[in-house]
């Protein structure tokens, strides 16, 4: 994964970008990733965004993605579809462009879908994007670590912490081995087969790139909590390896009143 683009159409031009993140608010991103393999994901992303100023290129943080060109596509939300003409990628500033024929219009939404791409599961012991770490009971777990600007590693995206965002996920993976946790309340389970489930995610609240957050964790069983004065509901999940340190996740649980005022 050398490149940020596998390219299949287009050339990809190196130049060097500025960061356009303020060009767009009101975001969404809506993304299905799946976790079936040890070293890589495959996912799916569809953001939404709303243009600020006129522009024919749009320039997302990205790094050791690759993403499938021909799987790329940018329209109006009215499905008026805009022709991409270049594909941009600035490496040294970890930014990937598109370029169109038009330029955006102020005050329109937009739809950009990368509906191919994959990225990679660090297995070293600096965590960074996506990673996996075996404890000593020999369970895997899978989690990121977005701070302070590791977003881009796994999905493209304007990673900026004043550029807030909404987020939906959808995670595929091992049912028999894992549970999904992310910001977002759980919204649907389902299964495939006998292994595969695919958990869906509510809408987070609005918040930055470094701030969301997923995981797969080999889950025994899970609680729920009601804080001591009654405003703030929160669950604890864990296996039999961590029954114990429950407790001070209670203890910490209950102190969400201090900044739920």
């Amino acid at each position: 994964m050398d490149n940020v683009f596998k390219l299949s159409s287009w050339v990809a031009q190196k130049l060097t970008a500025v960061d356009d993140s303020k060009i767009f608010d009101k975001v969404y991103y809506y993304m299905h990733i799946l976790l079936e393999k040890d070293e890589i994901f495959q996912a799916k992303l569809h953001i939404r965004m709303r243009c600020l100023k006129p522009t024919n290129t749009i320039w997302l943080n990205a790094v050791n993605l690759s993403i499938l060109t021909d799987s790329v596509s940018m329209s109006t939300m009215k499905s008026r579809r805009l022709q991409i003409v270049q594909f941009l990628d600035d490496e040294p500033n970890q930014l990937i462009g598109l370029k169109f024929d038009e330029n955006l219009t102020t005050r329109v939404d937009y739809s950009l879908k990368f509906n191919n791409f994959s990225g990679i599961i660090s297995q070293k012991s600096r965590h960074f994007g996506l990673f996996r770490n075996i404890h000593f009971s020999q369970n895997s777990t899978l989690a990121t670590q977005f701070q302070l600007n590791s977003a881009r590693q796994v999905f493209p995206c304007f990673d900026q912490p004043d550029q807030k965002a909404i987020f939906w996920l959808k995670m595929t993976f091992d049912g028999r081995k894992f549970a999904a946790l992310s910001n977002g309340r759980v919204d649907q389970r389902s299964k495939k087969n006998s292994w595969e489930e695919t958990t869906t995610f509510q809408n987070t609240p609005l918040m930055s790139t470094y701030t969301f957050a997923f995981c797969l964790l080999p889950i025994d069983r899970f609680k729920n909590f009601t804080s001591d004065d009654g405003n703030v509901k929160f669950q604890i999940f864990y296996d039999k390896y961590t029954f114990s340190d429950s407790q001070v996740a209670i203890f910490m649980g209950n102190l969400l009143d201090i900044w739920n005022c």
